[in-house]
């Protein structure tokens, strides 16, 4: 291995001439040398003054988080051999061009005008179909012939406009999270699957229309809503002949139609009477001060209202579980009711809730977790005034809040007048 001072570092990985990293805090354009086949993981990381880099004909591979967080730079080459990009190799680059070199076997990027990099033939890398595009920029046009955006392929970009062309089956996790510029998506009828997050944090986005061909939203296991923290969504619209989701009475949300459950919604969403389960993060981080939650519904899943702006919230009494960070990060929240019917909450129900003053407790509640009112779990217990109780069952919440670790919550104890 060769190592300069304070230059760069090459050497070999499984016999292949690879670049470890480059000089420290390197400014301007950087030439990779000649004969070098590997640019190592991590190698340019958050090289913040990289403004250009050359890369050779003899390169093949491109290692994970290999340019990470290269934030100046805006052009990337792909020469004519490499044939693997590991991923997340150019996570956090905000590029507005990318061109593979036409030679190339595996990669191609089309045209000058799709600035992307899709998968032309399969290599070693078996995450990687033909046909997927694995990275865009805020200057993407994707061609037709496209068949998945691949895990992450937009994420952080600046782009403003997407349309999603027939040839598209599949959008992967991530694919366009946190996309804080993009304003407009469109779809063209054949899409079938939206991953978890495919949207998430595209704060811009302000409509939605699902295509009738769409068939599955999110992940086993991981959320359905796609499009969680859009907060500037104001309109959301099924395409009626959808046969697995649809917007009844124009209610601004995507709703599972077999099982009635609302999987997204935002600012401008009705629930509609016949709902019952409003699932994982369907209303996370929308700008709602209010929501009215109609008798039918029976089940609110984890983080449903993660991120609201709610000041007052009075729990519907036929859901007699609050889950995980139903409540989590809701800043504006003050006043929280909890009627009877309840019987539990979880641990992280009110998580970082900082501004609660007031809180109503039932009893009918025969469950306080470990550590859920104290200072950890709310935030800051500041602002908290009060915790209120039925008459007479003072002496038996401040023994329970001393048996679950929440002694800090008692003297705020008071029964209801």
């Amino acid at each position: 291995m060769i190592i300069e001072d304070f230059g760069p570092e090459y050497g070999e990985y499984q016999g292949k001439k690879t670049l470890f990293r480059c000089p420290l805090d390197f400014q301007g354009e950087y030439v990779v040398k000649k004969g070098t086949k590997r640019i190592g993981s991590s190698a340019f990381v958050w090289s913040e003054e990289l403004t250009s880099v050359v890369l050779p004909d003899s390169l093949l591979e491109i290692g994970v988080t290999a340019f990470y967080g290269c934030e100046s730079l805006k052009h990337i080459a792909i020469p004519q051999n490499v044939n693997r990009i590991f991923h997340d190799a150019f996570q956090h680059c905000d590029f507005e061009s990318i061109v593979v070199d036409p030679k190339n076997k595996w990669l191609t990027s089309r045209s000058k005008k799709c600035n992307a990099i899709i998968i032309k033939n399969e290599s070693e890398d078996d995450n990687y179909k033909a046909g997927d595009l694995i990275l865009g920029c805020k200057n993407t046009i994707i061609p037709a012939g496209v068949k998945r955006i691949f895990i992450k392929a937009f994420y952080c970009s600046s782009i403003k406009e997407v349309h999603i062309p027939k040839s598209v089956r599949a959008i992967r996790l991530n694919a366009f999270a946190l996309c804080k510029d993009l304003e407009t998506v469109t779809f063209e009828e054949g899409v079938r699957e939206i991953e978890s997050a495919a949207f998430v944090g595209c704060e811009s986005l302000k409509s939605l229309y699902i295509p009738a061909s769409v068939k599955k939203l999110g992940n086993d296991g991981f959320t359905d809503n796609v499009f969680g923290y859009c907060s500037g969504l104001t309109s959301i619209e099924v395409s009626p002949d959808n046969p697995v989701y649809d917007s009844r009475n124009n209610c601004n949300a995507i709703i599972e139609t077999e099982k009635d459950k609302l999987v997204s919604a935002c600012k401008n969403t009705v629930i509609p009477e016949g709902i019952k389960i409003i699932g994982k993060h369907a209303f996370a981080g929308c700008h709602l001060d209010s929501i009215s939650i109609p008798q039918s519904v029976t089940t609110i899943e984890d983080k449903a209202f993660a991120d609201c702006d709610f000041e007052t919230f009075v729990w519907p009494a036929q859901v007699t579980s609050i889950n995980n960070y139903m409540f989590a990060n809701c800043n504006k929240l003050k006043t929280l009711i909890i009627p009877e019917g309840v019987s539990h909450f979880k641990q992280t129900a009110f998580w970082d809730c900082p501004e609660l003053a007031t809180i109503e407790l039932p009893s009918t509640l025969t469950e306080i977790p470990n550590f859920s009112i104290t200072p950890v779990a709310l935030g800051s217990l500041d602002k908290l005034q009060s915790i209120i109780v039925p008459p007479g069952t003072k002496d038996r919440f401040a023994e329970i809040f001393s048996q679950t670790e929440n002694e800090d919550a008692i003297p705020f104890l008071k029964e209801k007048q």
